[in-house]
């Protein structure tokens, strides 16, 4: 197919995707809202989540690294929402984020130990969050993820804030 210009990278026949791009900017902005949210509640109510104290309790990890997740994770999960809303680099913005959720998930998976029905304070928005049941909160975190692992170099473009590609010189 051709594009609709010399120095346009969009193709002319995009009907067929329009409704994913929409997806994919959607959840790309919804995921990083989510975990700006979430930063700073946890920078707000700080404190040892359920899902690190299963962490320690199984002896996954020792105290040390649950200390230092519990201390950087707010501020890491802060500025990373914070570049992606800006825009800058959203493709591997996007991967980063969506590694992000996939990460959690799996760490919501191994703190359930098998009990997916258990309700588990995973500290996603801070300590003391209502419990939801594990197999919700990893369908959740998946959910959000999936869309984000297909965004491609012309995410930047449908981006509000992103940056535009600049025309090629022939």
């Amino acid at each position: 197919m051709g594009t609709t210009g010399c120095c346009s990278p969009m193709p002319l026949n995009t009907t067929g995707r329009g409704w994913w791009r929409r997806l994919i900017v959607t959840d790309y902005y919804l995921a990083s809202l989510l975990l700006l949210v979430a930063g700073l509640l946890k920078a707000r109510h700080a404190g040892v989540s359920e899902l690190l104290q299963s962490f320690l309790d199984q002896g996954i990890l020792p105290l040390s690294v649950i200390l230092a997740v519990s201390r950087w994770q707010a501020g890491f999960e802060i500025v990373l929402a914070l570049v992606a809303l800006s825009g800058w680099r959203p493709m591997w913005c996007a991967k980063g984020v969506a590694f992000l959720y996939l990460v959690f998930a799996a760490m919501i998976a191994i703190a359930a130990d098998g009990y997916w029905f258990e309700p588990l304070d995973c500290g996603c928005f801070g300590s003391g969050a209502a419990h939801t049941p594990a197999y919700l909160l990893i369908v959740r975190n998946i959910v959000i993820a999936l869309p984000l692992l297909f965004a491609d170099p012309g995410l930047a473009d449908s981006l509000l804030f992103g940056r535009r590609s600049l025309p090629s010189a022939h």
